[in-house]
Formats: structure tokens, C-alpha cells, sequence
């Protein structure tokens, strides 16, 4: 175990199928775990790893090391700039589906909740093969692909809110091409660009306890 408590939930996610499909894709069984562990970082280097690797430059965590975020969010806490870090990973058909990292006691910047405490969203990734833009075809995609991985585990971070006593306020860094999963399928606020420690910019958005409260209502577990 590397980092979290080791609990495992079952969740559900659904095989991909395009938007214009009449019909839905199947139910896939999944397992969420709370705890980020060697096998999770070893199905990144040796499945993720390759195909993020032919497309690095266009993937925004196509560099990230595991272990170091690992290690990262753990000298967070000791440095006293969090109370707390865990990480989340979903393991489905055999493989790490997507891995999340997230710290308590940031510090909420809209106006609504202003200094109030939040779960912030250190890292998110779902697998490259459940990525639109970065697999294009079924022949190249090692795994089947399938869809809800990143909704499952912002629904994580809500949950993992509530539990902390911070009401499902959650805040994050997002990619560019994250936005629009964000704001239209999670319910998150765009406060503008923030400037992260000798790093250029980065979109800085948050989910208000009101925005959770409906994410997780409209949403079956």
C-alpha cells in the first residue's frame, strides 16, 4: 500500500459507445479502491506508459510519474500545506482503469465559500485508452474501452469531501482539454488562471457544495 486506506468499493462503469449510439453500452462490474498501490503503478508503466509515450507533448499528463506525485503530496502534508492525502485508483477487466490523487486543506477561492476548506484534486487521469482524442481506433487500444472513469472519481473526491467533514467541496488545476468535463459533466466553476510555484498557468476551477450536492443526486451510486 502506498497511499490511502485500502477500501474497495464496487461501482459500475459502461462499455464506450458513440454519442450517437441508439443504444447504451453495456454495464461493466469495477472496483474502486482507496489506495494508490504498486500494482496500480506498475499497470501505468507497462500498459498506460506506451501508448501516453507516442503522443507525448499532446497529453498533458503524458509525463507524470506516479511515485513522485505519490511522494509529492506526502512531503505536502509533512510541510503542513495539507492535513491529509490519499489516492484512488479503478480497477476493471484486469487493469487500473484511472488513478487519482487528492490532499485536504486547500483553501476555496469563490466567492460563495471563500476560505472555506476543500478536497483538492492533485492528479486525475483516466487510462489512454478510454480517452477520445488519443486512441483512434479499436485495433490500437490494448483494453476495451469504456466510459464514467473520470466522473467516478470526481464522484470519489465528493464522497471523500463529505467524509472529511467539508461538505463535497472539491478544487482542482485542470487541463485545457479537461475543461469541458469539468464544467458540463462534473459542475465546476472556471475561476481564471492561476499561477502555480515557477510553473506556467493553470485553470483553476471549483465545485461548490451545492454544485455536489446535485452532482452526486443526479448521479445513481
Amino acid at each position: 500500500m502506498l497511499i490511502g486506506t485500502g477500501r474497495r468499493s464496487a461501482i459500475h462503469l459502461r462499455e464506450w459507445v458513440p454519442k450517437d449510439s441508439p443504444v447504451k453500452g453495456d454495464i461493466v462490474r469495477a472496483v474502486l479502491v482507496h489506495n494508490i498501490g504498486s500494482q496500480h503503478v506498475s499497470d501505468h508503466l507497462r500498459h498506460w506508459s506506451p501508448l501516453l509515450d507516442q503522443y507525448r507533448g499532446a497529453q498533458g499528463d503524458g509525463d507524470w510519474d506516479w511515485m513522485l506525485n505519490i511522494l509529492e503530496q506526502h512531503e505536502a502534508v509533512d510541510e503542513g500545506r495539507a492535513t491529509s492525502c490519499t489516492g484512488f485508483a479503478i480497477e476493471a477487466d484486469g487493469v487500473t482503469q484511472g488513478l487519482m490523487l487528492v490532499r485536504v486543506g486547500e483553501h476555496a477561492n469563490l466567492t460563495a465559500q471563500l476560505d472555506d476548506r476543500l478536497v483538492y484534486v492533485a492528479y486525475l487521469a483516466t487510462a489512454p485508452w478510454n480517452r477520445d482524442d488519443l486512441v483512434a481506433t479499436p485495433a490500437g487500444r490494448p483494453f476495451r474501452r469504456l466510459s464514467g472513469v473520470g466522473t467516478a472519481l470526481i464522484r470519489a473526491a465528493i464522497v471523500h469531501s463529505h467524509e472529511a467533514g467539508l461538505d463535497g467541496r472539491v478544487g482542482l488545476h485542470g487541463l485545457e482539454d479537461a475543461l469541458g468535463f469539468y464544467q458540463k459533466a462534473c459542475y465546476f466553476t472556471y475561476l481564471g488562471l492561476e499561477v502555480l510555484a515557477k510553473e506556467e498557468p493553470y485553470p483553476w476551477l471549483e465545485l461548490p457544495a451545492v454544485s455536489a450536492h446535485y452532482f452526486l443526486g443526479s448521479r445513481p451510486r
